[in-house]
């Protein structure tokens, strides 16, 4: 079993390669506007965890809030 750390530090690893790879694979034949949409829905796809834990900080304030006003 791997630490928290060690953990963390794979996830980034595969996160790193999955962009390089991602996003060499759109460029390679050549930059279309569509790559722009395949890159942001990447990079996106690749910050999904930082994302979640952003919207449950901000829902938990949300609630506090209206619990407060209520």
């Amino acid at each position: 079993m791997c630490s928290v750390k060690e953990k963390t530090m794979l996830n980034n690893i595969n996160r790193t390669l999955i962009a390089v790879i991602g996003g060499a694979s759109t460029l390679v034949d050549g930059f279309h506007g569509g790559d722009v949409l395949c890159i942001c829905s990447m990079a996106f796809w690749l910050l999904q965890p930082e994302c979640t834990a952003v919207e449950e900080k901000v829902l938990d304030k949300c609630k506090a809030i209206k619990a407060s006003i209520q």
